[in-house]
């Protein structure tokens, strides 16, 4: 029973300790969209969107979304997107897409898919502003059934923040070029010493 009661936590650690040994943004990403299933339920696609100024701009990764239809919605579909309400939001968001069924963005490229509902996070690059959003998506009512499902994505959802954060950060800064000499002679906003010790520790 004590176990019983702890199972969503060991399925949350579980996941997070496979996505967190990734070293690249691209390999973080497609273990997310393959580990996923395990820790929250969908029966019809998981998706990473890159962001843009008012709404998903590319369909960039995916699981169970067919080939001609990313490149539909990159190429057209994703002008059609009703825009997000709030792209700053840190929490988990859940939409019934019947909601603006009336729309083309619905009736053309959801509705085919057979998507009606879908769930999802958004994660935020080095200075805050959004860059990628998960949506996994439902043919069925059982995110609203099921409302572990928004507890379990707004649990993890800091934790792939700063995942994400530290890899944008370390492929930033291994794109820098760095000179050790020019640290071991000193710089302006390093002594001597500090240009020394961060020499070391390159």
């Amino acid at each position: 029973m004590f176990m019983g009661r702890n199972l969503p936590w060991i399925k949350i650690n579980d996941f997070l300790v496979g996505v967190g040994a990734e070293r690249t943004v691209q390999g973080f990403c497609r273990s997310i969209l393959n580990q996923i299933s395990d820790l929250v339920p969908y029966d019809t696609s998981v998706a990473w969107f890159e962001m843009g100024p008012t709404r998903p701009v590319k369909l960039c990764d995916n699981l169970g979304v067919p080939a001609k239809w990313v490149t539909a919605h990159n190429n057209y579909y994703y002008k059609t997107a009703p825009a997000h309400a709030d792209l700053n939001v840190k929490k988990a968001t859940f939409s019934n897409y019947k909601l603006f069924q009336h729309t083309e963005y619905y009736q053309d490229f959801l509705h085919p898919l057979g998507v009606r509902y879908g769930a999802g996070i958004i994660l935020h690059d080095l200075r805050g502003k959004t860059a990628l959003a998960l949506c996994l998506t439902d043919s069925k009512y059982n995110y609203g059934k099921d409302r572990r499902v928004a507890s379990l994505l707004e649990t993890i959802q800091p934790h792939l923040e700063n995942y994400y954060s530290s890899l944008n950060l370390i492929s930033k800064q291994s794109i820098d070029e760095f000179y050790l000499a020019e640290l071991q002679e000193g710089c302006k906003t390093l002594s001597k010493r500090e240009a020394e010790v961060a020499g070391l520790l390159c």
